[in-house]
């Protein structure tokens, strides 16, 4: 049999091991693939938040590289006698007393335990800032585990300290392996023995694995790859320039040679062979699971059907026009397909209780574009093409290729049918924008409620789900390009030093600092795979009552259902102005004349979405006349390269109107398709251009082809190639709509405005 040459790394930080680690899981993955290991541990202080990456880098490596698997685990801080989180003397008991333990996970039910161990620990044994795991609990969610004597843990510290070989033996007795760091690396510890000491402890430790036949593995205790990276660290721990930890990625002969001193075969046998024996006990468990597992309560699905089904019959009549039933039922479809209906009712439930309680809803980014949201009053938003409808009769008239952008901008018109005066509605925003050009888009609802009711909101998802089911998303601090570079700078000021200061800063990029709470993200978590099998959890400090996801929303995006509960001021402004005047938000004319000229004069003083001193630029010159032409507005100043050196431009020179210019993905999407483009490509150009593809690569020739036969202009082309990004139609659509109502106050309620401004300020 082919003895195995290298050795595997099964003691690794990254920069998840808060202010400690300065190696990425992407960057150690690969640097254990171009080293020829089989395989790598990730095994951060206490957490497991460096999961996802590795996952997605190994993922990504595994079509190229064959027999390598990445081991998952963690150190964590184990303490004896903790009765329970209550307990605040325990708990400092335990800090006085705790030790690190490796753990591995073995399998799936293995990665299941270690993240209960991590939620129980940050959720019951917190102490300051600190998550403790009780022995006892280890030992009762050990099954499916591998529980390492970490190399400066009990184990070693028993044998330095001269105890009786009953009591080492006792000690050993709970591991399944032990590891030993090379020599110099304890070295590098405070009050240090001198080598020949130390030398002598681990012969005691490896003399012990062989009695006791438990493996004992060589572990480098890794936190950066290179020695010349230390310097990176000595910047994040503001540690003396000489300092020299040894915790870089030793190479299979440099640690050989760290461990010559047991001898030939002795080294080769916890450098390379146990090593890789502990890799072998190990199958590939999936952090985050494939698939996507969306929440379930009874009878959501018949919910949503028969609420959107009724709504639309009440407010287009029986006969439901085609355009109506037909963009209702595929919605349906998609969204019963992917099993987004209890998402969409919570969200339902939300904006109504929202409502009853005096304070709108705004809708954020595209969920403006599903027309099953707004029947079911999760937005306001109506995305069919701009319509007349008699609220009298239901007699509708759509008009799709009409010259007007908004049903909110349509003359008035009175019923041929009975004769009342008709609502006008309407945004023309297409279906694909938010399910996508096949429906492979999952629905992403996100919310703007009052800061006076977001908390109230989200507690009420945790009642209808089941407290159990709802969790805030959490967000992982990580010091920024602009941090590092300000702490390398202070650093090489401190220490008189003059170089490699740019690399310093750069390798501390996204170290983490802190766990922090995303302003309004839920996720709403499935009966089934439990929460343990999904992620793990922590408590928000000032509030116990509050579980936080151990991940962040990147992580779980595209396998749980995440519901945006964020607050704004719209909301509230608008609450208490309903209160000081008695008229209620909903019932203002979103196309007075005088609130359109109140915005486009620059009289927006309290008006939030309007009123930046920029803005007011964009007013002055583009000079808005409709209720359209101020969404553009708002879309041009949150875009990325859309106005300045673009829209601004083609304005000042009249090559093309406000309206013209592209503002929102929707407007490339439904110009192209006018021109004659098929919807597919017309959506795939849109995308393109959105994601400031065009602004990077400039428009493939296929692209410029096609839009040029259809007569297409020169500018517009060049005007896609300038754009970095571009914002929602819909989430446009709702900031404007607010903001058309707080105008209207502002014009027709002067005194109240004032005052309502003036208190909120």
């Amino acid at each position: 049999m082919k003895r195995k040459t290298e050795r595997v790394e099964l003691h690794a930080h990254t920069k998840m091991s808060e202010t400690d680690g300065i190696i990425s899981a992407e960057e150690l993955i690969e640097h254990a693939v171009v080293a020829g290991h089989t395989a790598v541990a990730v095994t951060d202080h206490g957490v497991v938040q460096a999961f996802p990456r590795a996952q997605r880098a190994f993922d990504e490596l595994k079509q190229y590289v064959k027999n390598f698997k990445v081991i998952y685990g963690m150190e964590g801080l184990v303490a004896d006698n903790i009765s329970g989180g209550t307990d605040v003397e325990d708990l400092e008991k335990a800090a006085s007393s705790c030790f690190p333990v490796m753990l591995l996970a073995k399998n799936a039910e293995g990665l299941k335990n270690l993240y209960e161990l991590v939620s129980k620990s940050h959720t019951e044994y917190m102490y300051k800032n600190t998550p403790y795991i009780p022995k006892s609990l280890l030992q009762s969610l050990r099954e499916g585990l591998l529980v390492g004597a970490a190399a400066d843990g009990e184990l070693y510290r028993a044998a330095s300290s001269q105890k009786s070989g009953a009591k080492i033996e006792e000690i050993a007795a709970f591991y399944d392996y032990f590891e030993v760091q090379p020599p110099a690396v304890y070295q590098a510890a405070d009050s240090a023995p001198d080598e020949t000491e130390i030398k002598e402890d681990l012969r005691k430790i490896a003399e012990l694995g062989e009695r006791l036949d438990k493996p004992v593995v060589a572990v480098g205790n890794v936190h950066f790859i290179h020695p010349e990276d230390e310097i990176s660290r000595r910047v994040l721990k503001n540690q003396d320039p000489k300092y020299q930890s040894g915790l870089y990625f030793r190479a299979t002969d440099e640690m050989l040679n760290e461990f010559r001193f047991m001898g030939e075969e002795k080294a080769y046998e916890i450098v390379v062979a146990n090593t890789n024996k502990i890799a072998d006990m190990t199958d590939e468990p999936r952090p985050i699971k494939d698939g996507f597992f969306p929440p379930v309560f009874e009878n959501s699905d018949r919910e949503l059907t028969e609420m959107c089904r009724a709504r639309a019959r009440e407010i287009y009549g029986d006969a439901l026009p085609d355009i109506v039933s037909g963009r209702l039922e595929r919605e349906l479809e998609l969204i019963l397909k992917t099993g987004c209906s209890a998402q969409y009712v919570i969200a339902s439930r939300l904006a109504k209780k929202s409502a009853e309680a005096g304070y709108l809803v705004g809708s954020r980014g595209s969920v403006g574009a599903s027309f099953t949201a707004f029947l079911a009053g999760i937005t306001e938003i109506n995305p069919l093409s701009p319509h007349y409808i008699c609220p009298n009769c239901a007699h509708s008239e759509f008009l799709e290729a009409g010259g007007y952008r908004t049903g909110v901008d349509l003359p008035d018109k009175v019923c041929p049918i009975c004769g009342a005066p008709m609502k006008k509605d309407g945004f023309d925003v297409p279906l694909e924008i938010f399910f996508g050009i096949n429906g492979e888009k999952r629905p992403d609802i996100d919310l703007n409620f009052s800061g006076e009711y977001q908390a109230e909101a989200q507690k009420h998802a945790s009642r209808i789900l089941g407290k159990d089911h709802v969790f805030r998303v959490g967000v992982i601090g990580t010091i920024s390009d602009t941090q590092a570079a300000d702490m390398t700078k202070k650093y090489f000021e401190q220490w008189g030093l003059d170089k490699e200061q740019a690399l310093a800063a750069e390798r501390i990029i996204g170290v983490k600092r802190l766990d922090q709470v995303h302003p309004g993200g839920l996720i709403l978590c499935p009966q089934t795979p439990e929460q343990n099998e999904l992620f793990p959890i922590w408590h928000k400090s000032d509030d116990p009552d509050i579980a936080v996801t151990h991940f962040d929303i990147y992580a779980l995006f595209d396998h749980l259902a995440i519901l945006d509960v964020l607050k704004h001021s719209d909301p509230t402004v608008l609450h208490h102005l309903e209160k000081k005047t008695g008229v209620r938000a909903k019932d203002v004319p979103l196309r007075d004349p005088k609130v359109i000229e109140c915005i486009a004069k620059g009289r927006t003083d309290g008006i939030t979405e309007f009123g930046r001193e920029f803005v007011l630029r964009m007013l002055e010159i583009a000079k808005p006349t409709t209720f359209y032409e101020l969404i553009k507005i708002s879309a041009l100043q949150h875009g990325t390269y859309t106005w300045t050196d673009n829209a601004r431009d083609l304005i000042e020179s009249g090559t093309a109107g406000l309206s013209e210019v592209i503002a929102t993905r929707e407007d490339i999407m439904l110009y192209l398709t006018n021109k004659g483009i098929d919807t597919e490509t017309a959506y795939q150009i849109a995308e393109y251009v959105r994601k400031g593809m065009a602004w990077r690569y400039g428009l493939p020739e296929e692209y410029e082809s096609l839009m040029r036969s259809r007569g297409v202009p020169e500018w517009y082309m060049d005007s896609c190639e300038k754009i970095g990004y571009l914002f929602p139609k819909a989430h446009t659509i709702s900031y404007v709509i607010f903001a058309a109502r707080i105008a209207y106050y502002k014009v027709y309620y002067p005194k109240q405005f004032d005052e309502v401004i003036k208190n909120l300020a």
